[in-house]
């Protein structure tokens, strides 16, 4: 299977074709009516009265509960308010609080933790396009953004990377690691395309990965300011210098992680562990989802269709594109973060993927394809 098949989704007619052909109905705006009817198809009645609070943990309860059913979601309920490309470089972001280095290293601050105590502050109203956290050397202050679709395209690159049959190019590293002083790593890795229209690998450069040596307790060292660039194409736009948040203009540059970029980091973490080196990585703050996090995925992207309003002042259907994948996710994990202790939060979105004593990387097959 090539790469590009395993990003490959279903559209409107191939999710409901085999519950047309269980009752024997042509595909129709009429027979999708008649699924409503019968119980196939669940369309959530969005009354008016409701906030978007109320709507969006109305929604969530009815994602968490489908089973193999379809999901119709009504014109009058807003996933995003905005268009695809303005929700990412708009949108709100989970915000990790804001530490000094010093600070990140004295209290022994892991992503995680500053995941989780981030739920706090979480919205079942808000729109989100990732979680953030900012740099903090004068060089590396930009507001570093993580997608939670661009993880999951980074699992399935990385955990189907080892096998040939389904994808023809391995990632790789591009020339030798650079350890720098023993705390911060430098690398070039080599990651498969999924676009369709370039098959070229992309070059990912790494820098101030933290490291510590193996077996090592120490992990003092900070992850705050991990750099990782790449010249993809689908991220082009992203390199502006400020973001609104409720009206307010927010300066400083920001940088979207995109699926190559992550993937090539689970790769130096999967390459250092297992080479033979001195080295391995201290952190990994791109947190790979666990299996119910990854089912809510899958039934966005394959159970899943919306109603949009087309020229003539009717509707069609359509699936989800990438920014309210995104929002849902984020729907899921703020519904789960307001209806679990503090210290259960977060469980949607968290594996076993990273042990910070080996820097070992646990093996999702969930995510293969």
């Amino acid at each position: 299977m090539s790469l590009e098949k395993i990003f490959e989704r279903e559209g409107v007619k191939g999710m409901v074709l085999p519950k047309l052909d269980k009752y024997n109905l042509p595909f129709s705006r009429k027979s999708i009516e008649k699924l409503v009817t019968l119980g196939e198809i669940i369309k959530p009645q969005i009354i008016k009265s409701f906030d978007s609070e109320s709507e969006n943990n109305y929604i969530a309860c009815v994602l968490k509960n489908i089973g193999d059913k379809i999901i119709l979601l009504p014109i009058e309920y807003e996933i995003i308010p905005m268009s695809p490309i303005k929700q990412r470089k708009k949108g709100s972001t989970l915000k990790f609080k804001r530490y000094s280095e010093s600070q990140v290293l004295y209290y022994h601050l892991t992503p995680r933790q500053m995941f989780i105590e981030s739920l706090s502050n979480i919205e079942l109203s808000k729109s989100y396009t990732g979680y953030e956290w900012q740099g903090t050397l004068y060089t590396e202050k930009e507001f570093k953004v993580v997608p939670l679709v661009e993880i999951i395209q980074a699992c399935k690159i990385f955990f189907n990377s080892k096998e040939t049959k389904i994808l023809s190019e391995k990632i790789e590293i591009e020339h030798k690691i650079y350890y720098g002083d023993g705390r911060y790593a430098f690398a070039n890795v080599l990651v498969p395309s999924v676009s369709k229209k370039n098959t070229e690998k992309r070059s990912v450069n790494l820098r101030r990965i933290p490291i510590k040596r193996k077996n090592s307790l120490n992990e003092r060292v900070s992850w705050l300011n991990i750099s990782v660039s790449s010249l993809c194409p689908e991220h082009d736009w992203q390199f502006h210098f400020g973001r609104y948040y409720g009206g307010r203009f927010r300066k400083g540059s920001e940088k979207i992680f995109c699926g190559h970029e992550i993937a090539a980091y689970f790769y130096l973490i999967n390459y250092m562990k297992n080479s033979g080196g001195d080295y391995v990585i201290a952190h990994n703050p791109f947190f790979v989802p666990n299996e119910e996090l990854y089912k809510i995925y899958k039934v966005l992207t394959n159970q899943v269709m919306k109603e949009v309003l087309v020229d003539n002042g009717k509707t069609a259907l359509s699936i989800l594109n990438n920014a309210e994948i995104e929002s849902m996710l984020w729907l899921s994990i703020a519904h789960d973060a307001m209806t679990k202790k503090k210290e259960e939060r977060g469980s949607y979105l968290f594996t076993k993927y990273f042990n910070t004593k080996d820097g070992s990387f646990y093996t999702n097959s969930y995510i293969k394809t």
